[in-house]
């Protein structure tokens, strides 16, 4: 309807903007000025501002119905991108850098508005106008139009050349401010180490290496831009001298009136104005058509997961991973033929090197991947039949880089339920011993704690992010190095709590410290993506095997901090 109302705007306008030339020509200087008709002044002039004003008005009005149309387009597009965003798998994370997929939320969306609200409005006023223009200049003088049209194989033949090589140099532009974003991105993230390196110079090296491309690549566009627009200007001249030509004659001769020929030019400049604005225009289509390819780009990749089921059980806990195979490149595989099982509230500890493979278990229990081969189950469910937010919302996980995001204490650890009260969310803060420190801070709970929590500890943020998953109450509960970024004493504490809160859930341990798997239900050592031993801290330790290497190269210093006494208290409260 907005579409429909924009464009019966638009011919009124139009049709107001076109009969001003007819009335200044034709009436104001043949029959006011040459015809010395004074008379008619008042009325000539009273009509162009009149038709003026009329024009100006229903343009007002066109201008915002389309504006309105196009907002609405651009929220959709923007709301549909980002909740593809959310929806795709993590590999597309993993290969594509953050920055350009912000750049392409932002930057390339706002190319495509470019190209709906300046397009549509250059597009349906020009077209009209053109129209307009083409029909009164025929009317006007029928054989000298037809020569000004010889010029529009040579238009159409600059437009056609032109577009190839602007669309290319546009998506050149736009990947390269991808680019750019990335590493902008990357390097403020990362700025603590860049700091601590005295990697600044460096940095602004790298940067400037991607900022020089995308100058050439700007530069590329604007010589092609510059070469498109002069041509079309050198064309328009050439019809404009073909009309001095031909009409000067018939002005002399007395067959074509001065009145006439101003009135012609006018419409001349209404016949080229459209066909120059319609040739900028199509600089803004290739930009924007650049930019909608690499928005779809993204838009076409699937969404997790490829295979998805309806059930919703309420979950137990019992897991099991049968002859599971994976790997995130297929050249290289990270899991093979990995079986597992672990009984409802059960607590499975995976240890092993760096790389063995501990973390892909987890990745693949929360289904952020599919297994290659083989199949994992909960309770009796292949897991790809569960429905993938009914299994993610009854696993609780802390992973092994602690994110939090910007905001307060509160909303982070609310984060983990959102429809929990204070009083849950206290209790899950106490739980991770996060209660007190988070009660000292100015604001308390409603403290803000900046971008990923930057201004808190690293054991402050770890323990805000345990208490985040404890709010969830998960049936399954996944710990990745959950412990790493705390201190000895803020690891008493939560070590205690910890084994409070694994009664009851099935518990997957990923950890170096000997603290959080000696105590563990079942040990599992993960060797090249394989099981190599399983059993108790103390059995695995009498098999003498790569368990107790790793105990003496990782465990082994740490051993009488943490003994069972200790421990058996802080479980205990005493």
């Amino acid at each position: 309807m907005d579409i429909a109302r924009a464009v019966i705007f638009m011919v009124i306008a139009t049709v107001f903007a076109l009969a001003v030339p007819w009335i200044t020509g034709t009436v104001l200087i043949d029959q006011v000025i040459i015809g010395r008709n004074l008379g008619l002044l008042p009325w000539v002039a009273g009509g162009l501002v009149l038709l003026v004003l009329i024009g100006q008005f229903f343009s007002y009005l066109q201008d915002i119905t389309l504006s309105r149309t196009s907002q609405r387009i651009i929220h959709k597009l923007r709301i549909d991108f980002y909740w593809h965003l959310q929806r795709l798998p993590i590999r597309i994370f993993e290969k594509r850098q953050t920055g350009d997929l912000v750049s392409r939320m932002t930057n390339d969306v706002d190319d495509v508005e470019d190209l709906i609200t300046y397009g549509t409005t250059i597009l349906g006023v020009q077209l009209v106008m053109l129209v307009g223009a083409i029909s009164i200049l025929l009317f006007m003088n029928f054989s000298l139009t037809l020569l000004v049209f010889i010029t529009f194989p040579l238009l159409s033949f600059t437009v056609y050349y032109s577009r190839k090589r602007i669309r290319e140099i546009s998506r050149i532009v736009k990947q390269n401010t991808g680019e750019i974003a990335s590493r902008a991105e990357e390097t403020i993230s990362g700025i603590r180490i860049v700091k601590a390196f005295t990697r600044e110079g460096f940095e602004v090296e790298r940067f400037s290496d991607k900022s020089i491309k995308s100058m050439n690549a700007n530069v590329k566009a604007a010589k092609a831009w510059s070469i498109y627009g002069s041509t079309v200007e050198i064309i328009m001249i050439i019809g404009t001298a073909i009309v001095v030509w031909f009409a000067a004659p018939s002005v002399i001769s007395g067959s074509f009136t001065v009145g006439q020929l101003v009135a012609y030019f006018a419409y001349l400049t209404r016949l080229y104005n459209p066909v120059m604005s319609l040739s900028k225009l199509n600089l803004i289509i290739q930009r924007g058509m650049a930019a909608t390819e690499r928005l779809f780009e993204i838009m076409d990749v699937p969404q997790e997961p490829a295979k998805e089921g309806s059930a919703e059980p309420r979950i137990k806990g019992d897991v099991t991973f049968q002859n599971v195979s994976f790997g995130y490149d297929s050249d290289r595989p990270v899991l093979r033929d990995f079986s597992l099982s672990a009984k409802k509230g059960e607590v499975v500890a995976l240890v092993g090197r760096s790389g063995a493979g501990k973390t892909t278990v987890a990745n693949l229990l929360m289904r952020f991947h599919d297994p290659t081969e083989g199949q994992i189950t909960i309770d009796g469910y292949p897991i790809e039949e569960l429905k993938l937010r009914s299994l993610r919302e009854q696993i609780g996980v802390v992973l092994q880089e602690t994110f939090l995001f910007s905001g307060t204490v509160k909303e982070n650890i609310s984060y983990g339920n959102l429809r929990a009260n204070d009083t849950e969310l206290e209790e899950a803060a106490r739980a991770a011993n996060a209660h007190d420190f988070i009660t000292s801070l100015p604001n308390g709970y409603d403290t803000p704690i900046g971008e990923r929590g930057v201004k808190l500890s690293g054991g402050e943020r770890q323990r805000i992010a345990i208490a985040r998953a404890l709010l969830r109450n998960p049936s399954i509960l996944i710990l990745d190095e959950a412990t790493s970024n705390i201190d000895s004493e803020s690891e008493i504490l939560i070590e205690g709590a910890l084994k409070r809160l694994m009664n009851g859930r099935t518990t997957f341990i990923i950890a170096h410290r000997l603290s959080t798997v000696r105590r563990a239900d079942k040990i599992v050592v993960i060797e090249d993506g394989r099981i190599v031993e399983t059993g108790t801290h103390a059995g695995l330790l009498a098999k003498n095997g790569l368990y107790r290497k790793v105990y003496e190269t990782q465990f082994r210093l740490r051993e009488d901090f943490f003994s069972d006494a200790v421990l058996d208290a802080i479980a205990t409260g005493k």
